[in-house]
């Protein structure tokens, strides 16, 4: 990849606010962790929680994102005058050629906790106070920093679990390749809630001690907060010396288990060696590996066999979560700037609380911080549902490309339309659309036990994807994919909200790993092989746009066919009535950089202002309208009608996309 300077950084963490504190504790190798109290939770575990996250209020024209996320993210944006490098990086570029890409993992959930304990007694409806969108839904993050900036460009929030504020990093370096914007505001923020802490403790992954990555001791993590950004734009053709570059990224899928990493880290060798391909360096040129290391036995074990393998014993090496906790979709923006902090500084970090190294863990790992020069560094993040992503930062012209691609292969399942076959007659105007409800199949590619366990979104992403990769005859093995959603399971929600308002709060390991955002993605991996780069993000109702933003991004930047599956699904009472979709419905698109004996169309995608594209058919109209991912139904009918021409879609007002459509 072509360098990005990254001209603002700050972290705001359980060490205190902005870089200054983080950069202290982790001189003196010092542990922001303490034994929990938050809440009402009742655990023997260690937290690390930010100091005075509810004491901060929101403007009062910010008032319906008032949750602890949103909180904990304003703390985070005003600290190290982060925000006012934000500020002048719009009066130079305009609102609408900001960026934003932001990562969590959970968002404002504990609004939806605390919302189920006041739920009507007679009804069991939610409180009138509650505003799902602003709140816990995943977008709320990026929606609520568009508008504390009032920017008016591209937007979304990725969601793999703990990879998420690491691959948003990547997100905007292929954005800023393809010359969708100029600056980028990256990052992530993930808030303490009771899901993740009684989560993590069904799966007996929490410590009772703090956490103490790589020792031989290590019995699992120390669940932290934070909120971390940057500000990457373009580099200068010669940096000046110092300048703070993000160098490289990789990323891969473990295609193996939901909640458990590859025993021999193959997937997380894979990122790390694509991310040193991105850079265009050998792994004797980084100087700093920070691992993921999370304190678990497993994680450790794994991510330990493949940093030795490519990196051997040379490089130093070491985890900051003994510090800051694990921080979760945070984590990988969080460790971006503590790379960014050691290469300023000439630091090379300890790892806080490990005193006797894993003999089996045969890694350069530094127990205490010392000086050191360093030239590159590199960032390790991995999470649930085997998404894996590396980052190299070092301190030392971009052409926009066009956003240009070749439509191979569509899947299509929504109320009525049981394949694109059925869709494409419909949108030709062949037969008429009648709704019914949305059939899915039995995902016959998942292992038995898997099988049983698969929630509707699984069964819906795994049909349109397959269908597809089938029409343009791709190895889905080998596809980058790229998954885009307004939302999470809805069930899954339900369910785990409902048992953490009553004073049993035992919930299922399995309810638990499934509720992480990119649980589809998972499922997709563990069926179909695929090790290959998956992303996962949310734009609320503009997800199919992100998606289609993000998924082009790959296809010109990585040269790589791409697979895009944009899909939604109802919710149940009570969260129905704060999130209104009717039922499930999904459109998958194979993109490819270049025209083969296989391509339908190729499309290009300009931004635009104005009203998106309305559909004549009544019924289709509905349909795009009530799921958000029959957004793209406008650019499918220009597909299925086979004739040259240009569509809008709806994005994010008053950005739209238009789509200019040439059948091959």
């Amino acid at each position: 990849m072509t360098p990005l300077s990254i001209s603002a950084y700050t972290a705001t963490t359980c060490l205190g606010h902005g870089c200054a504190a983080l950069l202290d504790g982790l001189r003196a190798g010092r542990s922001g962790l303490a034994p929990c109290t938050f809440e009402t939770v009742e655990l023997d575990t260690w937290i690390g929680e930010v100091a005075a996250v509810d004491a901060e209020k929101l403007p009062d024209f910010l008032g319906r994102y008032d949750c602890r996320n949103n909180r904990l993210a304003r703390l985070g944006l005003e600290a190290d005058g982060f925000a006012d490098r934000v500020r002048a990086a719009i009066a130079r570029y305009g609102a609408t050629r900001v960026g934003v890409f932001l990562g969590t993992s959970t968002a404002g959930i504990l609004q939806t906790e605390l919302a189920y304990r006041r739920r009507d007694p007679q009804s069991g409806a939610l409180p009138d106070d509650f505003i799902y969108r602003t709140t816990h839904n995943s977008f709320s993050l990026a929606e609520f920093a568009r508008a504390y900036f009032a920017l008016e460009g591209p937007a979304f929030v990725v969601s793999t679990a703990c990879s998420s504020s690491a691959k948003v990093f990547a997100a905007a370096a292929r954005q800023l390749a393809c010359g969708t914007i100029e600056a980028a505001l990256v990052g992530g923020v993930d808030s303490l809630c009771l899901t993740t802490l009684y989560g993590f403790a069904s799966l007996q992954l929490t410590s009772s001690t703090p956490c103490r990555p790589c020792d031989a001791a290590r019995d699992g993590i120390s669940i932290g907060e934070a909120a971390a950004f940057a500000l990457l734009e373009r580099a200068p053709e010669t940096p000046a010396p110092g300048t703070l570059l993000l160098l490289g990224s990789g990323e891969s899928s473990d295609a193996y288990h939901m909640s458990s990493p590859h025993p021999e880290g193959l997937g997380a060798r894979m990122a790390m060696a694509a991310a040193l391909r991105s850079a265009g360096l050998r792994p004797d040129d980084i100087d700093y590996v920070n691992l993921h290391g999370t304190a678990t036995p497993a994680n450790d074990a794994a991510e330990g066999r493949a940093v030795g393998e490519l990196f051997g014993d040379r490089v130093p090496c070491s985890s900051t979560k003994g510090a800051t906790g694990h921080t979760l979709g945070a984590a990988g923006a969080v460790e971006a700037v503590v790379c960014a902090l050691a290469l300023r500084n000439d630091l090379l970090p300890g790892g806080t609380n490990t005193a006797t190294l894993d003999p089996d863990i045969p890694l350069a790992y530094l127990l205490k911080s010392r000086p050191g020069r360093l030239r590159h560094a590199l960032t390790n993040s991995f999470g649930f549902g085997g998404s894996n992503c590396s980052l190299i930062l070092g301190s030392g012209l971009m052409t926009p490309v066009p956003l240009v691609a070749w439509v191979e292969g569509i899947g299509f399942l929504a109320p009525g339309l049981a394949d694109w076959p059925a869709a494409r007659a419909v949108l030709r105007g062949e037969q008429r659309y009648m709704q019914a409800p949305s059939l899915l199949p039995q995902p016959a590619l998942l292992p038995p036990a898997e099988r049983r366990r698969a929630s509707r979104i699984v069964r819906l992403t795994l049909a349109i994807g397959l269908e597809a990769a089938g029409h343009g005859e791709a190895d889905v093995a080998t596809l980058a994919t790229v998954f885009a959603s307004s939302g999470a399971d809805g069930y899954n929600c339900h369910a785990l909200c409902e048992q953490l308002a009553t004073d049993d709060r035992q919930i299922s390991p399995t309810r638990f790993h499934n509720s992480v955002h990119n649980a589809a993605a998972g499922y997709w991996g563990i069926a179909t092989g695929s090790m290959a780069p998956c992303q996962v993000l949310c734009a609320f109702d503009a997800s199919f746009g992100a998606g289609l933003l993000d998924a082009l991004g790959q296809v010109l930047v990585d040269g790589q066919r791409t697979l895009l599956i944009a899909y939604d699904s109802e919710y149940p009472e009570p969260l129905h009535s704060k999130r209104r979709i009717s039922d499930c419905g999904g459109v998958a698109l194979l993109l490819a950089p270049a025209r083969s004996r296989r391509a339908l169309a190729r499309i290009a995608v300009t931004a635009t202002a104005g009203p998106a594209a309305a559909l004549a058919d009544a019924g289709l109209e509905s349909l795009r309208q009530d799921i958000p991912a029959m957004r793209s139904l406008p650019l499918l009918a220009g597909l299925a009608r086979g004739e040259a021409g240009q569509v809008r879609i709806d994005y994010l007002p008053p950005m739209q996309l238009d789509v200019a459509v040439e059948p091959c």
